[in-house]
C-alpha cells in the first residue's frame, strides 16, 4: 500500500494526521512528535518545492510525506544543495558572517538567535558519527557520512513516535521494534471515523472489519435506506463505540486465521522552504 493523500486533525484526544492510501484505507498516526506524525524529519513547509519531493499534503505550515523515507530523503537534499559550498558541519549549523563578524541571516540551521547553542549542536554530532565537523567541507563528505549526519541531526532535534491506528488496531512502535516485535492489541474506535465506500464493500463487511454492527452504522447514516444497496464513492460515518476494560486481548502473536491490519510506513527544530526566503529555521 502507498499513501497517496494525508492531511491533519485534532480532536479531544490531541493532534493527528490521517492518511489515505491508493485503495482508500485510512491509517491515522497520532501523538509523537509533529515531524514523526508528518514523516517529516526536517519540519519543511508545504509549498511547490516540498511537492516536488514528495509532499502528498500538510498540516498546516508543514509539508506531510508520504513515508519516513521520502522525508528523509527531501531532508538529504535540503543538507547537498543549500549547504553544499559550506567549509564544515559548524558553519552549517552556526551560519555565516560578514567580515565585520554579524551573522547573514538564513544560513545557519540552528542560529544562536532562535535560541539554539551552535557550538554544542555541532559538538554533539562530531560525539555521534565520529565526523570532523570543523576541517571536512560538505561537498567532501562520503555517503555513509551524509547518512550519519542526517541521523545525528535527527535525533539531535528531536524524534518521538506516537500511535499507528488502522481500522480498530494500535500498532505500538513506541519503542521501535524491529520485524516480528511489533506488538498488536485490537481497540474500539475511540472517536466516529468517515469511510469511503469501496468496489466490493457491503456493509456486513465494514462493520466486521471496524468492530461494529450493522445497526450502528445505520443509525449513524440516516441516508442508508437499504443495507443491499451501497454506492461505490459514498461516505458513511462510523460511530463511536467506547472500548472495553478487561475484555481486551494483547496479542504477542495472532492466529494465522486472523485479519492481518493494513499499515503503512513506520516512523525540534528544523530548517524548511519559506516560499520568500528560502530555507528558515522553525521551532517546535
Amino acid at each position: 500500500m502507498t499513501y497517496t493523500k494525508a492531511s491533519a486533525e485534532k480532536d479531544f484526544a490531541g493532534y493527528k494526521v490521517i492518511y489515505t492510501d491508493d485503495q482508500g484505507n485510512i491509517t491515522e498516526y497520532r501523538g509523537g512528535t509533529l515531524s514523526w506524525r508528518n514523516n517529516n524529519p526536517g519540519n519543511i513547509i508545504n509549498g511547490k518545492w516540498a511537492i516536488r519531493h514528495g509532499a502528498i499534503g500538510n498540516n498546516g505550515r508543514f509539508a506531510i510525506f508520504a513515508s519516513p523515507d521520502d522525508g528523509r530523503k527531501a531532508k538529504l537534499t535540503l543538507l547537498q544543495t543549500k549547504y553544499i559550498n559550506y567549509n564544515s558541519i559548524r558553519e552549517v549549523i552556526k551560519g555565516r558572517f560578514d567580515p565585520n563578524g554579524k551573522y547573514i541571516e538564513n544560513t545557519a540551521y540552528a542560529p544562536a538567535s532562535d535560541g539554539n547553542d551552535p557550538d554544542l549542536y555541532a559538538d554533539q554530532i562530531r560525539q555521534w558519527t565520529g565526523i570532523d565537523v570543523d576541517n571536512k567541507k560538505i561537498a567532501d563528505l562520503t555517503e555513509k557520512e551524509w547518512q550519519q549526519l542526517v541521523d545525528a541531526m535527527r535525533k539531535k532535534e528531536g524524534w518521538k513516535t506516537g500511535q499507528v491506528v488502522n481500522r480498530g488496531h494500535v500498532i505500538d512502535n513506541g519503542k521501535e521494534n524491529g520485524p516480528g516485535q511489533t506488538r498488536i492489541r485490537t481497540i474500539f474506535p475511540s472517536i466516529a471515523t468517515t469511510y469511503l465506500i469501496k468496489p466490493g464493500d457491503t456493509l456486513s463487511r465494514i462493520a466486521r472489519i471496524n468492530n461494529i454492527s450493522i445497526a450502528e452504522i445505520v443509525a449513524a447514516n440516516p441516508s442508508v435506506t437499504n443495507i443491499n444497496r451501497i454506492c461505490v464513492g459514498q461516505k458513511l460515518i462510523l460511530p463511536t463505540r467506547k472500548a472495553s476494560g478487561p475484555g481486551h486481548t494483547n496479542h504477542a502473536t495472532r492466529p494465522a486465521t486472523a485479519r492481518k491490519p493494513r499499515i503503512g510506513d513506520q516512523p525540534k527544530q528544523s530548517w524548511s522552504l519559506d516560499s520568500t526566503l528560502g530555507w528558515t529555521k522553525h521551532h517546535k
